[in-house]
């Protein structure tokens, strides 16, 4: 029986801008389950002051993990909970390499997640009936002081049609003003938007998911194209000032295509288009209109 599971990835913040590789372990011999491994990420920056500070920094890990699976006739229940210990090595650049040199700190990091849902048919794009949550909070315990906190949540309920989806989410994250440390911004602002990294942020999001036409079409064993289906989309995004004062909202409507494929006709990996109206300006560079992007496949390598 297997008992150690690696991975090997690469990840792309598209908040910040920023690209990371890294490697991942579990070992499932013990309960609970041991987690390891270590993340690199390039060309992190931010503003102190009137500079820019510019670095890449290497995040390594261990921890303790506890998953549960519950299945109950056609009902499946996920949770887990999970520690880790964290040692940041930072790599400053230009003016901070200077003044500063390297940097390093640890951390903690708690996660939590809580999932439950319907069995799921081959035709939905999403279960009939579902729900999930999940929480992590992050504060260091060396050298400097700072902390960070990111709750989500997603609802997901039927539509007009059996193979239709409506889709309710929300997210809240806050994070320390001290500036002393800077943890990653994970929060998922609403679309079309750039945004920046607030000190306190939510979002309310609704998306319709249909599907639009089955080509049923396949290139050899290379490529199979399954579905293509669209999603109608509204986000509301509230962000806050560094004393919490001042506020902005961030709203945009839109709609999005997906064409979802196979190849070698059996790994998934989905494309898809968006057109984003924005409602309010950007507090990034004060944009405001419409937005086009192209959307990848997250898991381009298999695990």
């Amino acid at each position: 029986m297997n008992t150690l599971e690696t991975e090997v990835y690469y990840l792309y913040n598209q908040n910040e801008k920023t690209s990371a590789v890294g490697f991942s372990g579990v070992y499932g011999a013990w309960f609970p389950y041991l987690n390891f491994g270590t993340e690199l990420t390039f060309n992190r920056e931010e503003i102190i002051g009137n500079k820019l500070r510019q670095w890449n920094q290497l995040d390594s890990r261990i921890g303790l993990s506890i998953p549960l699976n519950i299945t109950s006739g056609q009902t499946f229940k996920n949770f887990s909970i999970g520690s880790y210990y964290v040692l940041r090595n930072e790599f400053n650049k230009g003016f901070f390499k200077d003044s500063l040199g390297n940097t390093s700190f640890s951390y903690l990091q708690h996660s939590v997640s809580w999932s439950q849902q319907v069995q799921r048919a081959v035709q939905h794009i999403y279960p009939r009936l579902a729900y999930a949550v999940s929480a992590t909070y992050r504060h260091a315990i060396t050298t400097y002081e700072g902390s960070q906190f990111i709750t989500n949540g997603t609802l997901y309920l039927p539509g007009l049609m059996s193979a239709h989806n409506l889709l309710l989410s929300g997210s809240f994250q806050e994070r320390d003003t001290l500036s002393q440390v800077s943890f990653g911004n994970r929060f998922a602002y609403s679309r079309g938007y750039t945004g920046r990294y607030f000190s306190r942020m939510w979002r309310l999001s609704a998306n319709y998911h249909l599907p639009l036409l089955y080509p049923d079409w396949g290139f050899g064993n290379i490529l199979y194209l399954q579905r293509i289906r669209g999603n109608i989309f509204y986000d509301f995004t509230k962000v806050y000032s560094r004393d919490k004062k001042t506020t902005r909202d961030q709203r945009s409507v839109g709609g999005e295509i997906f064409i979802d494929t196979k190849w070698w006709n059996q790994y998934p990996l989905t494309f898809g288009f968006r057109i984003s109206r924005l409602l309010d300006q950007d507090q990034f560079d004060g944009f405001k209109g419409t937005v086009f992007e192209f959307i990848m496949p997250v898991n381009i390598i298999p695990r």
